[in-house]
C-alpha cells in the first residue's frame, strides 16, 4: 500500500500544492501534512480522490485492495472452520438425521445415522488416543505417524462391512418393523469405500514421503481434510435425499 512518502511524491509530480490538495479532498492543509508525514492514513475514499487528482491509474490499486479483501476473507474463513468445528458440525448434523429417522420410524435413515455417528466418534477417539501416544514417543518414525491414517482406514472398513450387510443386521434389530428403503445404500457404501481408500493412500504417501524421501508423493496427504470434507458432503447430501423421499412417500 501507499505510505506518506508515496502520497507526497505523486502530489509533487502532479504539480499540486498541499493547499490545492486540501481543497480537492475537502479538508485542511494540516490533514494533508499529517497524511504525508505518516501521522495518520487517509480513508479509502480520500485516497482514491488523491490519486485521481494526481492522474494516477487506479486499476492496480483497486486490484490490490480486492486481493487484500479476498485474503482477509480466506484467512478468517480458514481460522473459523477448523477441523474440530467441522467435525462437531458434521456429528451434529448426523444427530439431527438420527432424530428425524426415529421420528419418521425409518429404519434405513436411523440405521445409517447410527453407523455414521458411531464410526466418526470412534475415529475421533482413536485419533486423540494415537496423537497423545505419539506425542510422548521419542523415536517416532513415519510408520508410527501413519498408524493414525491406518486406524481410520480400519474403522472405515468396519463401517463399510456393516453398510453392505445392513439388510441382514436390520432384520435382527427392533428396526425391522419400521419402513425401509435401500435405494441409496450403494451410494453410502461407495462413499465409505472412498474413505477407506483415502485413508490408506494418505498413510502410504506419508511413509513414502518421510521414510523414503519421495517428496512428490504428498498430494492426498496435503489435502486430506478437503477430501474428507468432500466425502462428508456426499453423505449429508445422500441423507437429505433419503429424508426428502421419506417425506414425499406420505403424500
Amino acid at each position: 500500500m501507499l505510505d506518506g512518502n508515496d502520497l507526497k511524491s505523486v502530489r509533487k509530480n502532479a504539480g499540486i500544492s498541499q493547499t490545492d490538495m486540501a481543497k480537492k479532498l475537502d479538508c485542511d492543509r494540516r490533514t494533508i501534512i499529517n497524511y504525508e508525514q505518516g501521522v495518520c492514513e487517509p480513508k479509502a475514499s480520500q485516497l482514491f480522490r488523491w490519486l485521481s487528482a494526481c492522474k494516477i491509474d487506479l486499476k492496480p490499486l483497486a486490484s490490490q485492495l480486492q486481493a487484500m479483501k479476498n485474503s482477509t476473507f480466506i484467512l478468517l474463513t480458514v481460522a473459523y472452520f477448523t477441523p474440530d468445528i467441522m467435525m462437531s458440525s458434521y456429528v451434529a448434523i448426523l444427530g439431527l438425521f438420527l432424530v428425524f429417522g426415529i421420528f419418521r420410524r425409518s429404519s434405513s435413515i436411523t440405521f445409517t445415522a447410527i453407523i455414521l455417528l458411531l464410526t466418526n466418534l470412534l475415529e475421533y477417539a482413536s485419533f486423540q488416543i494415537l496423537v497423545n501416544f505419539l506425542a510422548g514417543l521419542e523415536n517416532k518414525t513415519a510408520w508410527h505417524s501413519s498408524s493414525i491414517f491406518l486406524s481410520q482406514s480400519l474403522l472405515s472398513i468396519f463401517a463399510l462391512m456393516i453398510l453392505i450387510n445392513q439388510k441382514r443386521i436390520i432384520k435382527c434389530t427392533f428396526l425391522h418393523s419400521w419402513k425401509s428403503s435401500y435405494s441409496y445404500s450403494l451410494v453410502l457404501t461407495m462413499t465409505f469405500a472412498y474413505f477407506t481408500a483415502l485413508t490408506a493412500a494418505a498413510a502410504v504417501e506419508l511413509i513414502l514421503n518421510r521414510q523414503y524421501a519421495f517428496k512428490s508423493f504428498n498430494f492426498i496427504y496435503t489435502y486430506y481434510e478437503s477430501f474428507v470434507y468432500f466425502g462428508w458432503a456426499v453423505v449429508i447430501a445422500t441423507l437429505i435425499t433419503m429424508s426428502c423421499e421419506d417425506v414425499k412417500s406420505l403424500k
